[in-house]
């Protein structure tokens, strides 16, 4: 972070065994709680139950809002896209409780997880590993949801044949 100097605190985002999540401020004299997510919060298609625990967190901006997202990749193959809200880490705690944007169960214990550009496209994707050794990459791209790509082939011929 080139806004940051020698002396001045520290963020650290951590997971539990017990599947808490949470964010920490460190400096040379003190590690204190700052925020974090809590097994109350409502996510999408989850009950009530315990989390698994908590074995790969990386940050990165995945839904384009200018702000850092949170990624969580649980034992129980769960993964979940949480919004931090507006500079949450810059401002070195959570000023509101991070969103569920999206989760998903892959039924296998999520073993790392990274994001970039993977596809070539605009999107920033997220690229995970599996205990059984897949290796898999989600987009928020909705040319996705064509993997054929057949519907965009479909539009094009539309507008050619509108135009000629």
């Amino acid at each position: 972070n080139p806004t940051h100097h020698v002396g001045d605190p520290v963020q650290m985002i951590y997971g539990t065994e017990q599947g808490v999540v949470g964010l920490c401020s460190l400096d040379a004299k003190s590690m204190r709680r700052t925020g974090g997510l809590s097994d109350r919060q409502n996510r999408p298609g989850a009950g009530s139950s315990r989390r698994a625990r908590v074995c790969c967190l990386h940050t990165a901006d995945i839904s384009k809002s200018g702000a850092l997202d949170l990624l969580v990749g649980r034992d129980d193959g769960t993964l979940e896209l949480w919004g931090l809200g507006d500079a949450a880490l810059a401002a070195q705690r959570l000023d509101q409780a991070p969103t569920p944007l999206w989760e998903t169960c892959l039924q296998e214990s999520i073993r790392s997880l990274g994001s970039g550009h993977v596809t070539g496209g605009d999107f920033v994707e997220v690229v995970l590993a599996t205990y059984g050794g897949k290796v898999l990459a989600f987009t928020p791209s909705s040319a996705a949801k064509d993997p054929t790509g057949t519907q965009m082939a479909q539009q094009e011929e539309k507008a050619e044949a509108g135009t000629s």
